[in-house]
């Protein structure tokens, strides 16, 4: 037995729970009027601990060398999401439901984009290796103009959408002066996501590989910055 599938077995025994409070928030959120608030409160608290739970598989089987903040829940119209916050990096990952397309997420947005430049070809590699563990898209926030649609309009392939809008955002900088330049890069970000009857011990399993591989996309892009910022610190 791997530890991942260590990890795993040591949760079979909430799974039982773990139903038990999924099928609560689902009846709860489309049927609200037969709760009242203290019973709801308690209800979506239930929701949270799950992801908690599935949270602290992430965390032992990453092996981060990190500390995690994760006291923080957010609801949103059509469901919660716990956040995830890495100390180390401050960059935060959303692990969470949605009840209109049925399905639970984990997404981060893509940080430190500007370093894309930076990244290897293992960094791709590891990107695209998203797809073996769910329903993995890049959802982009740079929206291109209609002329540039007509030669780059490419909708199947998340690898082409996230380095086309980077480098029509690069192209679009390289002739402006210093001071008119953009330094707002914001491309989007990563979702990956699972039927919300994917079976717990699947769900356990892919998430935390995903989780994995989503830090160290973000990490690898992150130390760039922080090496250059060392860098500077020591000139002054």
């Amino acid at each position: 037995m791997n530890k991942l599938e260590k990890i795993i077995n040591q949760t079979k025994g909430k799974h039982s729970d773990w139903q038990e409070k999924l099928d609560l928030y689902i009846h709860a959120n489309w049927k609200p009027d037969e709760y009242d608030e203290e019973e709801f409160m308690k209800i979506i608290t239930g929701m949270n601990d799950i992801f908690k739970d599935i949270a602290d598989c992430f965390y032992k089987y990453g092996n981060f060398k990190d500390s995690w903040d994760d006291n923080y829940c957010r609801m949103n119209p059509f469901g919660q999401h716990l956040l995830l916050k890495s100390i180390k990096t401050n960059d935060t990952f959303d692990f969470g439901i949605d009840l209109m397309d049925a399905t639970i997420y984990l997404n981060c947005y893509l940080y430190h984009p500007e370093n894309l430049k930076y990244a290897d070809d293992d960094y791709w590699e590891l990107l695209l290796s998203l797809k073996q563990f769910g329903d993995f898209e890049f959802k982009q926030n740079a929206g291109i103009s209609s002329t540039e649609e007509k030669y780059f309009n490419g909708k199947k392939s998340n690898l082409f959408k996230l380095l086309r809008n980077y480098l029509i955002y690069e192209i679009d900088n390289i002739n402006l002066p210093n001071d008119e330049r953009k330094y707002d890069l914001d491309l989007g970000w990563y979702e990956i996501k699972w039927k919300i009857d994917c079976p717990w011990e699947v769900l356990v399993g892919n998430a935390c590989r995903a989780f994995k591989v989503l830090y160290k996309l973000n990490y690898q892009l992150w130390k760039v910055s922080d090496v250059k910022n060392k860098k500077l610190i020591n000139v002054y």
